[in-house]
């Protein structure tokens, strides 16, 4: 599977999970589906072969860190690690062998404030 919007390849394995996350994401918004999948699909590609259950917080630190230095701002990385927490919840929610979330603690880089004159 490719990652929406994307040259990024996934594999089957986390595919699947995506496959999954869309299903139970059905009663959600239309734009709020597209955005989740679209971010969680960019989370399973920046795992590359590695499957998505077995992240570890640091690596999804080091995502972030790659994905703000590669221009993304810091509302953009938080829309984008909301969709990570979702998936993963989905993940822990659906396989009782997961315990714990590694998004937990993590935090998107803030983006500048913007000063408005009056």
């Amino acid at each position: 599977m490719q990652a929406p919007g994307s040259a990024t390849v996934i594999n089957q394995a986390n595919a699947a999970l995506i496959d999954a996350f869309a299903l139970h994401l059905a009663t959600r918004a239309a734009h709020t589906r597209v955005a989740y999948l679209r971010d969680a699909a960019k989370l399973c590609g920046l795992c590359g072969e590695k499957s998505i259950k077995t992240l570890a917080r640091a690596e999804l630190a080091r995502f972030l860190a790659t994905l703000h230095g590669g221009g993304l701002s810091g509302r953009s990385l938080a829309r984008m690690l909301s969709a990570w927490r979702a998936f993963f919840r989905f993940l822990i929610e659906c396989d009782p062998t997961l315990r714990e979330d590694p998004t937990g603690g993590l935090k998107a880089p803030k983006s500048p404030s913007v000063c408005r004159r009056r």
